[in-house]
């Protein structure tokens, strides 16, 4: 897996007329889980469908591998940057389906599957432990069983940079902590890895950088130590953060 980095400089985001994301620049390094935090509706996902390629600089770039982003074809960004958003139609197809399309962008025309594709999809959903669902339909599966489908889907692809927006949105605690687990995996293969959250605890736990985001704007960039030392996840969220053994308890005030 070659090291590709994603960069914002001083990029400015937002839908129209209304600024959601100001000013933000950061590195995104190959090797770390960078954790997006903050409150709801301060901007995280608006961010990282900027630094996606979905939606548009308003002010300033998104660089991948050293180039703008706007200056890539679809399928090539699409080969070096697969992203996870968080609201998703449910397509009529099956789970073995789905996790193909991963394979998309690199498929010349007439874009058929092969065994090597197959290959690939059959090792996603086994990765992410759901291999007997790769023939059910979408639709009759749970919200939870859908969200490991769609993360089976971004490994297919595997894409040197992952951008996920809330990965663990419908798992129960168990898949919830395997998924953290499969995000620092794939890290330590050379990824570079950004995710979005809103479980404190589990952000500290798992990645390697935390990124507090409010009102659209970057106001800390540190490891997980420093951070929960720094008394601006506390402000932000209103709770204490205590140390426990390598792990943190998230207290109510």
């Amino acid at each position: 897996m070659s090291d590709v980095m994603l960069q914002a400089e001083h990029l400015w985001a937002g839908y129209g007329r209304r600024v959601v994301v100001e000013d933000f620049s950061c590195a995104f390094r190959p090797g770390e889980v960078t954790v997006l935090l903050g409150r709801n509706g301060c901007g995280k996902s608006t961010l990282l469908r900027a630094l996606g390629g979905l939606l548009p600089a308003l002010k300033g770039r998104v660089l991948l591998d050293g180039q703008d982003m706007a200056a890539y074809r679809p399928a090539r960004r699409a080969q070096l940057l697969a992203t996870l958003p968080q609201g998703r139609d449910v397509p009529d197809i099956t789970a073995r389906r789905l996790v193909l399309h991963g394979r998309f962008p690199y498929l010349a025309y007439p874009r058929r599957y092969g065994p090597a594709e197959q290959a690939l999809a059959e090792a996603a959903l086994a990765r992410v432990g759901i291999p007997e669902l790769a023939d059910r339909p979408l639709k009759r599966l749970s919200g939870g069983q859908r969200q490991k489908v769609y993360l089976a889907m971004l490994l297919c692809q595997d894409s040197p940079v992952m951008l996920l927006d809330e990965p663990t949105t419908y798992l129960d605690i168990g898949y919830q902590l395997e998924t953290w687990q499969l995000c620092r995996d794939l890290a330590a293969q050379g990824r570079t890895v950004v995710a979005v959250s809103h479980d404190i605890g589990q952000s500290l736990r798992y990645g390697h950088r935390v990124l507090l985001v409010e009102q659209g704007r970057l106001r800390m960039d540190a490891g997980p130590q420093e951070a929960a030392a720094s008394g601006e996840l506390e402000r932000v969220f209103g709770v204490r953060i205590r140390p426990v053994d390598e792990d943190y308890l998230i207290i109510a005030p």
